[in-house]
């Protein structure tokens, strides 16, 4: 019986003791404060209310970064705050550790209290976008200046010299944020900002150099002039000299990477559109009418005598319909718009570089890249043959039986190869044919008193045929 009674208290004891001890857990893992002596970024939050401490967190970390951050450089103060120049704090950790409170069962929440971290470190994010629109790229050209590419620059004689680059400062960005990180508040101030000093930053610095270096230049291996070639302006006018200068312009300083295609049509568009063109004869069927741009051809001609003479590879030239003065026959390039192209080919292993220059006596063609020195070349043409011009009659009843009268003179046409000769080291290489050309005749027109076929007026292009204008760009 005293057994009975023993165990019966043992028992109820037992009972007690558990129910006070899940009593105290209980009432130890349902506190709704934070464990005492807690601190996050040396601000205390130890008993506060879980459900305040995150509210009162947001209004100090927003005082502290009320702070003012002042960025120095030569002189110069750019103020703000830290959160003006966005930097935030972010709490997620420690938020996670108030929710984990409150989760799981009633062991595994006293557990997490119990081991509650006592020193939170404060968290600082830095989104730079902010300050990059404060010290935007227009803030440092005021501030540093700009960059200027370096030149290459080509003397009276030739020569190739380079004009070197100016670096600049700019800001760098990634020891910028360095720096702030090291800076910003590593505490929470209850106080406010009011009770801060002001942070001083010296903006940090690097030289940035333009796109265009001496080293960039150089490395396009332009190393000297490779061949020179110019044509004459003889008896040319006003209008066509301009033309002729004109297209000149806009072929000068052309830079041809390996590979590259020079297109003579974007070189006449440039020269439209930025120097214009005036009035001077074109070529239409054979013959040379009024017009604007007259002269343009006498660029692309002088052009391809300088690249045929440099062993460059041609990919689209035609002869003009008669020949030109400025050129012999067979050496001449001729251009209309939407037609008639001129285009060659960079097929060095260096970049080519095109000087086109007028003179009061003529136009001066230069190619300057790298090509080896004991190759040159030579061109010579031969008439394989002539054409005879066809004669045509026309009526005209005023004149005497028996007699006639010359309207226009026949011209002559031409079948002409050009070859073009490789020498190295001196010695001539078999010759090539670069072009077989057709310089069409030109018929002889007279009048008769009486013709079985009247030509009337001179014909022209039929409205089913291309308008083609050689050498120009338009007619009146």
């Amino acid at each position: 019986m005293r057994k009975w009674h023993l165990g019966l208290i043992i028992l109820i004891s037992l009972i007690l003791f558990a129910s006070l001890i899940f009593g105290i857990l209980h009432l130890y893992a349902g506190k709704q404060e934070i464990p005492e002596g807690v601190t996050l970024g040396g601000y205390p939050v130890g008993k506060l209310k879980t459900t305040d401490v995150l509210a009162q967190l947001d209004q100090a970390a927003k005082d502290t970064l009320l702070q003012e951050v002042v960025f120095t450089t030569g002189g110069t103060e750019v103020r703000g705050t830290w959160e003006d120049i966005g930097v935030q704090y972010s709490f997620e950790e420690f938020r996670t550790a108030l929710t984990d409170l409150t989760r799981g069962n009633l062991w595994e929440r006293a557990k997490r209290r119990y081991y509650f971290k006592e020193f939170w470190k404060l968290q600082a994010v830095w989104e730079p976008s902010r300050l990059k629109q404060a010290l935007s790229s227009e803030w440092e050209i005021r501030q540093f200046g700009e960059a200027v590419d370096a030149r290459r620059l080509i003397g009276a004689d030739d020569q190739i010299r380079y004009e070197p680059e100016r670096t600049v400062q700019r800001i760098d960005w990634e020891a910028l944020g360095e720096a702030i990180m090291k800076q910003v508040p590593k505490q929470l101030e209850s106080g406010g900002a009011s009770s801060l000093k002001p942070v001083f930053i010296k903006l940090p610095l690097k030289e940035q150099a333009p796109p265009v270096t001496v080293d960039s230049l150089k490395q396009q291996g332009i190393q000297r002039r490779i061949i020179q070639f110019s044509t004459g302006f003889n008896t040319s006018s006003e209008g066509r000299i301009h033309n002729v200068d004109s297209a000149a312009r806009a072929v000068d300083g052309t830079l041809l990477a390996p590979g590259d295609i020079f297109d003579y049509e974007k070189a006449i568009e440039k020269a439209e559109r930025e120097y214009g063109f005036r009035e001077a004869p074109v070529i239409i069927s054979g013959k040379f009418v009024p017009g604007v741009g007259g002269g343009i051809c006498q660029v692309s001609s002088t052009l391809y005598g300088a690249v045929i003479r440099a062993g460059l590879g041609i990919v689209e030239r035609r002869n003009h319909s008669l020949p030109v003065k400025y050129l012999p026959k067979g050496q001449d390039a001729t251009f209309s718009r939407g037609y008639i192209n001129f285009r060659f080919q960079n097929t060095t292993s260096s970049y080519l570089l095109i000087s086109a220059k007028t003179t009061p006596g003529g136009l001066i063609i230069k190619l300057f890249g790298n090509a080896p020195q004991n190759i040159r070349y030579s061109i010579h043409t031969k008439i394989t043959d002539t054409i005879q011009p066809p004669i045509q009659y026309i009526s005209n009843p005023s004149l005497p039986q028996g007699s006639s009268q010359t309207i226009r003179a026949g011209r002559v046409g031409y079948i002409v190869e050009t070859y073009r000769t490789k020498y190295i080291d001196g010695v001539a290489q078999k010759p090539e044919l670069l072009t077989r050309d057709t310089y069409p005749a030109q018929s002889a027109i007279i009048a008769v008193r009486s013709a079985q076929t009247d030509l009337g007026s001179t014909p022209g292009p039929s409205q089913t045929e291309p308008l083609i204008i050689e050498d120009g760009i338009s007619i009146p």
